[in-house]
């Protein structure tokens, strides 16, 4: 039987991983930023680099660089979708 997968911050999640976000923190003008750049729960997120203080995602076709203390407010769990897309070269 397969165990549900718990919920880890963003922080903990090894490069190449795609997780899928399961909540956000209960800080409001954190939780609002997050939202403005795409992080909603549900969304998948693939981990582009973890280290030195920051964290380096791609989510909706766009990498963002997010401060470690952000990164840790950020709950997810891995799932084995299909990382997200890249932005399409303009």
């Amino acid at each position: 039987m397969k165990r549900p997968h718990c919920p880890k911050s963003l922080t903990t999640f090894p490069c190449g991983s795609t997780v899928k976000v399961c909540s956000l923190a209960d800080s409001r003008p954190e939780r609002a930023r997050m939202c403005a750049l795409g992080l909603t729960p549900g969304t998948c997120v693939q981990v582009l680099d973890s280290g030195n203080g920051c964290c380096r995602v791609r989510v909706r076709g766009s990498d963002l660089v997010l401060g470690e203390q952000m990164a840790r407010c950020i709950l997810a769990e891995k799932t084995d979708l299909d990382p997200p897309k890249t932005a399409p070269q303009i």
